[in-house]
C-alpha cells in the first residue's frame, strides 16, 4: 500500500479520536450557535472499538495485492470482504445505538428578568438538575462575542426511554428591557426503533411534545417568578 493511502488511514483513525474526545466540544458548540442547525456527539470512549475495522480493512488490502492466482484471490476476497463488514457493522452500529437523539426545540420568550434572576428562579424546580449557565465568552473564550448572550443546560427528571437523561438546551438574551429565552434542543437516547419507519414525523412528534416540556418547567415557572 501507498503512503498516500496509509496516511488516509492514520487521519481517519485520529480524527475518530478527536471526535470522541472532550476538546471538539468547543467546535460543536460555536456551530450550534450559528443557528443553521444543530449537531451533537455522545462523548464515551468505548466507541473507540469500532477502531478495530481500520487495521482490519488496511491487512485486506494489503493482502489482496500480494495474491496471485485468480481463483484463490476471489476467495480471499470474499472471506476477508465478509469478515470486515461484519466487525465494521458491529462496530459503528453499536457506536450508533450508544448515541442519542437530538431533538430541536421551537419558541421564543421574552421576561422581565435577568439572567442571575431566571438561574435562581430555575434552580427552585426539583425537576431541574445539573443546571449550567455561561456566557458567550465563557463558551468561546477565543472568539468575538456577544457579553449578553448566555447558554444554558439542564438534566431534566423524567424517565423516557428507561432514560432519566433529557438534557434541554436553550440561550438567554439579556437586553435592557428584557430577557429572550430560545430553547435550542433537548439529548435524549432512545432506541432508533422510536424513530421508525418515519423519521421526519417521529421528530415533529418530539419536538412538540419536549417543547411542551420546557413551555411547563421553564416558561411557566418564569412567569410566575416575573409576576411576583
Amino acid at each position: 500500500m501507498t503512503l498516500t493511502g496509509s496516511l488516509r488511514y492514520v487521519a481517519t483513525g485520529v480524527f475518530f479520536i478527536f471526535w470522541k474526545s472532550q476538546f471538539i466540544q468547543p467546535v460543536i458548540d460555536f456551530w450550534n450557535g450559528l443557528g443553521i442547525f444543530s449537531i451533537g456527539r455522545t462523548l464515551d470512549y468505548s466507541d473507540l472499538i469500532s477502531l478495530i475495522a481500520l487495521p482490519a480493512s488496511y491487512l485486506y488490502r494489503g493482502y489482496q495485492t500480494r495474491i496471485t492466482h485468480q481463483v484463490t484471490k476471489t476467495f480471499a476476497r470474499n472471506v476477508v470482504a465478509v469478515c470486515v463488514a461484519i466487525v465494521s457493522v458491529f462496530a459503528f452500529t453499536a457506536t450508533t445505538l450508544n448515541n442519542g437523539q437530538m431533538i430541536p426545540l421551537e419558541g421564543e420568550y421574552g421576561f422581565n428578568l435577568t439572567v442571575s434572576e431566571i438561574h435562581a428562579a430555575l434552580n427552585q424546580n426539583p425537576s431541574i438538575i445539573e443546571l449550567k449557565m455561561e456566557s458567550e465568552a465563557e463558551r468561546f473564550p477565543k472568539m468575538s462575542t456577544d457579553p449578553h448572550t448566555f447558554y444554558a443546560d439542564f438534566v431534566f427528571k423524567h424517565e423516557y426511554c428507561n432514560s432519566n437523561q433529557l438534557q434541554f438546551n436553550f440561550v438567554i438574551r439579556e437586553g435592557n428591557s428584557e430577557s429572550i429565552v430560545t430553547p435550542r434542543f433537548v439529548l435524549l437516547s432512545c432506541p432508533r426503533e422510536l424513530m421508525l419507519p418515519d423519521i421526519d414525523t417521529a421528530t415533529k412528534n418530539f419536538t412538540a411534545e419536549f417543547s411542551g416540556v420546557f413551555e411547563r418547567e421553564v416558561v411557566y415557572r418564569l412567569r410566575e417568578v416575573e409576576r411576583k
